[in-house]
């Protein structure tokens, strides 16, 4: 059964909603994405994104690393719980709906973050080891 959708400003609520739940990262509304400097001139940052396609109303959260020299690596969050598909997303008819959506974003967000930071932090460290930049 198709249920009837309502206008729903998706960028204005997650403006609204997100920058709250993440202080210690930097927030960047135009692009909803939120960033940490990692280690010098290596930042991770995770982003909502609004799927554009006709299918109707859905997201996305992405996590990635940024280099100084404009080197991105981005992978779906949904990777790291073995999720096949290539763009898995949240999908909401009504504001509700994408209010509930982000909810269980924000719990998903809590679990993957401190994981992935701490991951990259230990990675860098044995790779800045291993290269001899630091002792």
């Amino acid at each position: 059964m198709r249920r009837k959708g309502e206008p729903v400003n998706f960028y204005a609520i997650l403006r609204k909603t997100l920058p709250d739940h993440f202080p210690d990262f930097e927030f960047d509304p135009k692009w909803l994405r939120f960033t940490r400097l990692l280690v010098p001139h290596i930042s991770f940052w995770f982003s909502y994104t609004k799927d554009r396609s006709s299918l109707g109303k859905m997201f996305s959260i992405d996590l990635g690393l940024s280099l100084d020299e404009g080197i991105e690596f981005t992978i779906s969050i949904f990777r790291f719980f073995g999720a096949e598909m290539d763009r898995p997303t949240w999908v909401y008819h009504t504001q509700e709906e994408l209010k509930l959506c982000i909810a269980e974003s924000l719990q998903m967000l809590s679990k993957v973050l401190p994981a992935f930071q701490q991951s990259l932090s230990a990675y860098m460290t044995l790779d800045a080891r291993e290269a001899g930049t630091i002792q």
